[in-house]
């Protein structure tokens, strides 16, 4: 096999591999990018969704929001990112859920026709402000040395949000996260669907719980939740 006249070759022309090349070849190095497609950005192209309408969408859209300014900043990219006053609409029976960020009042509305009640609206506050809390000391380090669990629980500074949403969770071996249906089709282990939900204690997902509890590991549940919790007393 003859030597690559190459330093690098990256598989795949999506925008991570651009990326990765751009930085590649700023620091001197001579790069290689292969693309099996007739066009290289990935996601990142605009791209005819609907047959028959002649209108071009972004499959990124919503993942753009996430570009790193100092990558932008770096690379010396001609884009400009706008943010968007509807952050998203579920459509849900005859209605559907709206998240307006330009109107609280709207959202909480929504919330309250959907659901009957503030119980919901006042949760998905609680929930947004921590993981925004998280998202603003973590996101920074995203285009960083990857740091340790340790040092980034250390960052977060918000310990009980940290070992709620992510540590535990993280912890267990992939195999061990999801299981199987007899059709051998994935879905997530029902101890991790009932420790996201007992924040909230909904009597729907405490009659759930009740149902479900011949099939779960309660020991396992035992080191996640308040050891008070009612539903580790049913």
């Amino acid at each position: 096999m003859r030597p690559s006249r190459y330093d690098v070759v990256i598989a795949g022309g999506g925008h991570n591999g651009l990326t990765a090349a751009a930085y590649l070849a700023r620091a001197g190095r001579s790069v290689l990018v292969l693309e099996r497609q007739d066009q290289v950005g990935g996601v990142a192209v605009s791209a005819r969704a609907f047959d028959g309408v002649d209108a071009r969408l972004s499959r990124y859209s919503y993942l753009v929001s996430l570009l790193p300014d100092t990558i932008v900043a770096d690379l010396g990219l001609r884009v400009e990112l706008r943010p968007r006053r509807i952050a998203s609409y579920t459509p849900a029976g005859a209605g559907g859920l709206l998240i307006d960020d330009g109107d609280t009042a709207r959202t909480a509305a929504s919330f309250a026709a959907l659901t009957g009640d503030g119980r919901d609206w006042d949760s998905w506050q609680r929930f947004y402000a921590a993981m925004g809390n998280l998202a603003r000391r973590i996101f920074p380090t995203m285009t960083e040395p990857l740091r340790s669990r340790a040092e980034l629980r250390a960052l977060a500074g918000d310990d009980a949000t940290w070992v709620y949403r992510r540590d535990e969770s993280l912890r267990l071996p992939r195999a061990q996260t999801f299981v199987l249906t007899d059709d051998g089709i994935p879905y997530l282990r029902p101890e991790l669907v009932f420790l996201f939900k007992a924040k909230a204690m909904r009597p729907k997902d405490e009659l759930d719980f009740v149902t479900a509890l011949p099939r779960l590991d309660l020991p396992w549940l035992h080191r996640l939740l308040d050891p008070n919790h009612p539903w580790l007393r049913t």
